[in-house]
């Protein structure tokens, strides 16, 4: 008879796990003589009588993968492990008759247990609890490193209040009757979710450089796609948009970044939009007695009149570049990306132009 007296142990009242096999000629008894010392140990053993087998006869018994051909009709087999229910089987090799039995082996309770996961999201995921094994217990559950939040009795992780990180979880049932304690350990992951936020320089010429996104800190790059196909990239991995198989237009560009770590799905979005400069025309903008050329501009953007400052504004109206210098004619260098306005001001008035 099995009696558990606490938690962390069973005790064995007399060696009664018998399982006998029978027929008319031959019978198999299978008896507990000692279960598991110590919890994960190998010292159980049971003993296997066999009668009714043919007198002198080799025997065949077999358990765990393990065979034993002998006349002995009573064998001990040691070193085992707890098990709730095993196969051991004998055959008469001189009648061919076989029986077969099972046999259970104890031990002290453990400290095995599971989680629903082993990743979970910040300000996403439901705080879990453990799953104990059967045959054992929950102990003291402890963590490393600190940051992560975790009842010590039931091993209730709190995510909300637990660190972005790796942890490693430990489960600790204490030994009894000179054996050490039981523990195991889990890798538990808890992740940030993660952020989709970047942005273009807009607008950009047609004839510029490949743009590539400006990720927000701590932003993480995942595909990007649009919402036209007039719109390419020459990697939706990176982000860079081929401004040259493109069309002129406005886009807007989402960034994707898949479930993962726990975590679900992030996205978010920004526009883009390409101008086809060459649109403006290759002559000179005369205006006023002001000559502004070439049109559109490359390296040097002059200006011609009895100007009295200069300065050069994006679409955005943001000052990239002015001067105030008397002269007649001035030239300046035009910022990378046109389109562009340009205001100059002589005698009194002012006058803009798009370059």
């Amino acid at each position: 008879m099995l009696k558990k007296i606490n938690k962390s142990f069973f005790l064995i009242l007399g060696f009664t796990s018998l399982v006998f096999a029978t027929n008319a000629q031959m019978n198999l008894q299978v008896t507990t003589l000692k279960n598991v010392t110590c919890n994960g140990g190998s010292d159980g053993e049971v003993s296997v009588t066999v009668t009714g087998s043919t007198p002198g006869a080799i025997l065949t018994y077999q358990w765990n993968g393990n065979s034993l051909d002998t006349i002995a009709t009573t064998i001990t087999i040691s070193n085992l492990v707890a098990t709730p229910s095993n196969f051991i089987g004998v055959t008469d090799n001189t009648t061919n008759l076989s029986k077969a039995g099972n046999y259970t082996i104890l031990q002290p309770v453990g400290a095995k247990y599971s989680y629903p996961s082993l990743n979970y999201c910040k300000d996403y995921s439901s705080n879990p609890s453990p799953t104990i094994s059967f045959g054992n217990v929950a102990g003291t559950f402890t963590s490393s490193p600190a940051g992560l939040s975790i009842n010590s009795s039931t091993g209730l992780i709190n995510i909300a209040s637990s660190n972005a990180g790796n942890y490693t979880v430990t489960n600790t049932v204490t030994g009894l009757n000179g054996c050490p304690d039981a523990t195991q350990n889990k890798t538990i992951t808890i992740n940030e979710i993660p952020k989709a936020t970047f942005s273009f320089s807009t607008p950009v010429c047609k004839s510029a450089s490949n743009p590539s996104p400006v990720m927000a800190i701590g932003a993480t790059k995942g595909t990007f796609s649009s919402d036209s196909p007039n719109l390419k990239f020459v990697s939706a991995s990176i982000g860079q948009v081929d401004l040259s198989n493109s069309d002129a237009g406005t886009y807007t560009i989402t960034n994707t970044i898949s479930a993962a770590g726990g975590c679900p799905s992030t996205t978010s979005n920004s526009t883009i939009t390409i101008s086809d400069c060459s649109l403006l025309g290759i002559e000179e903008i005369k205006n006023e007695n002001k000559i502004i050329y070439p049109n559109p501009a490359k390296d040097i953007l002059n200006i011609s009149e009895n100007i009295k400052e200069i300065s050069i504004s994006n679409s955005t109206s943001e000052v990239l570049k002015s001067s105030n210098k008397i002269e007649t004619v001035a030239k300046l260098d035009p910022p990378h990306f046109p389109p562009f306005f340009v205001e100059v001001s002589s005698n009194g008035t002012k006058s803009t132009s798009l370059n």
